[in-house]
Order: C-alpha cells, then structure tokens, then sequence
C-alpha cells in the first residue's frame, strides 16, 4: 500500500461502500479507456480548457501525427481545412465551437492535412462531457474518415459528367423521362383487379390516354429538338401524346405490359410525328431505372430512309415479278399503280392515260389505288388545266405539299378549283 493512499476503516459500512465505488469507478473508467483504445474510430477527448488528453491509434492514424497530450489543443491534426480548401484555425474548429458553446456541434466536413501532404476528408462530432456533479470537463471528438464517400463522389460526378457530354453530343434522339406517375396507375388497376393489362388496355382506350398522360418528359437532347422540328426544348416536355400517332399506341402498350410484367427494358420499331406533323419511322430502346420507374432513358433513331428503301426495293421486286408471272397489261399497270403509291406513302393513288378527241385533251383513268373506283364516278377526269399541263405534256414533274397554294390552281372554269365533293386531296405528285 502506497504511504500516501488514504486509510479508511473498513468497520464502518458508509467508508467501506464508498471505497468500493471508488474502485469500481476507476476500474470502470480503465476499462472504458482500454475500449476507445482499440476502437477502429478515430476518437480522443479534451479538457475544459481544449487540451487533448487522450486520442487512439485511430485518430492517430487519420492525422498522421501524435500530438503531445496535455499541450496539443482541440485537434491533433498538423493542418485543417473546411470542405471548399479555406484553411481552418484550430481554435476555430468544431471542438473550439463546442468548448465554447458546452453544447454538440453536428454538420460540418472538415478536412486533415498530414506532414507528408495527404488529405483527408472527415466529420466530426464534438460533444461535451460533464460529470456526475454536472460540472463541465471537457469534450469528446469522433473524427469519421469520408475518404472512400468522396472519391465515390467523384466518380459519380466524373461518371455524370461523362453521361451529360454524351447526352448533349449523341448523334440519336435520346429522353429523360419519369414513369412514376405510370407506376401509380398500374398499382390502381392491379388493385381493381385487372389481370390481363393487354386486352384491359384494348378495351379501355380512355385509361391508355391516361398513362400516356402521366409519363412526364424531364429532358432532351439537342439532337431531339432537331429531329422532332421543335423550335426551343420546352416545345417537347409537354407530353408525348404530341409526339404520338394512332399506330404509335400498340407499340406503347407493349411497353406498358413489359413494366406489368416486371421487365425494365423495351425496343421496338414505331412510328412517331414531328411537331410539324411529318411522319418518322423510328427504332427505339427504353430502360427503366428507380423502384418507381423514375428515371427512364429513351434512346430513338430515324430509320425513315432505311424504310423508304426498303419499300422501293419491294416495290420493284413486286413489280418484277408481277411482268414476269403475268403479262395482263391491266394486272401490271394495277401493280404498278399500288406499288408506287404505297412506295411515295400517299393515300390515294391513280395512273391516267391521255386522250384527245372533239372535246379536247383530257386525262383517262386506267387504275387506282387506295380507294374504290366509284370514288371518281360522279366527277369529270382531269383536263389540261394549267396544273396539269406539265404532266399532259411530260415535260416536267409536279411536287406539292397543297396544290392550293400553287398560283396555277383555280385558274380553270367551271370549277376554279376542287370541284365540289371532291376527295380531300392536298398534297400533289404527277
């Protein structure tokens, strides 16, 4: 026994009590340092007044220094910074804040500079301690390294970065959208008991309307703007249905089936318009992404061209075959007609032949396509007017988007123009 330890009568029970809490609190206390210690935190304490009086191997570590206990004051670390590189006075650190305050300090990143120029970036807690008595002693620290969390910052950023340059440079139409608003919907008819999403789409065409309605355009690419002739991006986040065509919805109620059915991707080949009504023929690929679908990447490209060559090559393959199986004159001329037709995607079609008696030059008609003959029956054929003498002479090509407009329509008596009844033909090519 120490010469200088108190002596205490252990007959008296009060002493002897307080003895033995005494120990315990010291051996409680021991043990507790022994934990921090071992701890894989970095963790270390000050006094009232900001000395540090212990740290662990783990805040050691996190410095890189050892700072000398009693004298080192409110963080060991050689240098300090605020997240943004503004070096930070220890003194002014988020220890000092709560040795000032006597209250925790919480978020704040700061980051650690050791001797050997390495930084790392942590967050600190800082939290005051008082005793049993409620005196205020000090202040204990947990330093959380964030390294890992910030380079995986990084690389989200770098990988974002990456994902926005080719965004904004892809030579294809590519869409943000959010489907949510579409999941929400497929959970009220799950609910209402619909179990063939399909044919409840086929028979309620409203609700179809309804999902197309909820998908919620984000973002374009500026190669979309172009591709859908809009003027400014905005023009295109209003909704899809601006975009759709009636044989667009089949395709999209595929789309929808793939989501009922758990999938989260879709490609297809569709047809769309441009805001100025021009027809694309597309092939498309959607992912969806987020627990609601929130985030879905729509990539289109045009294939338009490749279709419309296509059908020319059909076209004279049918054309070939139709002289080759069968020499009918009016067979052929019918295949021809057909073919051109659908080759050019008109709606109607005619091939006239000319003939000039006592009433003059007028047109013939041999064949027609895409509406019956009877279509023509109650009307004269066309004569010689000045829209037509380019062609009557076969000394060039007309090509018009509305023959309306042209200055040599109307010119001609006793129609001036489309006669009365007539089908609604506008856009002409003789």
């Amino acid at each position: 026994m120490s010469p200088y330890a108190p002596v205490i009568d252990t007959s008296d029970t009060a002493a002897r009590d307080l003895l033995y809490r005494t120990r315990a609190r010291a051996d409680g206390m021991a043990f507790a340092e022994e934990v921090l210690k071992v701890l894989p935190a970095a963790i270390y304490t000050t006094d009232a007044d900001g000395r540090i009086t212990f740290f662990n191997e783990a805040a050691a570590e996190l410095w890189g220094v050892r700072p000398e206990l009693g004298t080192s004051e409110f963080c060991g670390s050689w240098k300090l910074y605020w997240r943004d590189g503004t070096p930070l006075r220890h003194d002014e650190c988020p220890m000092a804040m709560t040795l000032d305050q006597r209250l925790p300090v919480r978020g704040y990143q700061a980051v650690a500079e050791r001797p050997d120029g390495t930084r790392v970036p942590f967050v600190p807690y800082p939290t005051p301690l008082f005793d049993h008595a409620g005196e205020f002693v000090g202040a204990v620290n947990v330093l959380v390294d964030i390294s890992e969390l910030k380079t995986s910052e990084q690389r989200i950023t770098e990988s974002d970065t990456r994902f926005r340059e080719i965004f904004e440079n892809a030579g294809v139409a590519v869409w943000e959208q959010d489907f949510s608003g579409v999941a929400d919907l497929l959970e009220v008819l799950r609910a209402e008991g619909v179990a063939d999403l399909r044919a409840y789409l086929g028979a309620h065409p409203d609700r179809l309307r309804e999902a197309v309605a909820r998908v919620r355009i984000t973002d374009v690419n500026p190669f979309t703007v172009e591709l859908f002739e809009a003027t400014e991006k905005a023009e295109l986040l209003r909704s899809l249905a601006d975009i759709f065509l009636p044989e667009t919805a089949p395709i999209f109620v595929e789309e929808l089936v793939t989501l009922w059915e758990g999938g989260r991707r879709f490609g297809s080949d569709t047809v769309l318009r441009t805001l100025k009504g021009r027809r694309l023929e597309v092939v498309f690929t959607i992912t969806f992404e987020g627990q609601r679908y929130e985030r879905a990447y729509v990539s289109i490209l045009d294939i338009s061209e490749r279709k419309a060559a296509e059908r020319r090559l059909e076209a004279v393959d049918r054309i070939a075959k139709a002289i080759a199986s069968n020499l009918d004159l009016d067979h052929i001329v019918q295949t021809v007609t057909d073919a051109a037709t659908k080759l050019t995607s008109a709606k109607f079609g005619a091939f006239f032949y000319n003939v000039t008696d006592a009433a003059g030059e007028r047109y013939t008609l041999y064949t027609l396509s895409g509406v019956p003959r009877s279509a023509f029956e109650n009307f004269q054929l066309p004569r010689n007017t000045a829209v037509f003498e380019p062609t009557f002479r076969g000394i060039g090509v007309v090509r018009s988007d509305d023959i309306r407009s042209d200055t040599r329509y109307g010119k001609s008596a006793p129609h001036f123009g489309m006669p009365k009844g007539h089908l609604p033909v506008v856009s002409y090519l003789a």
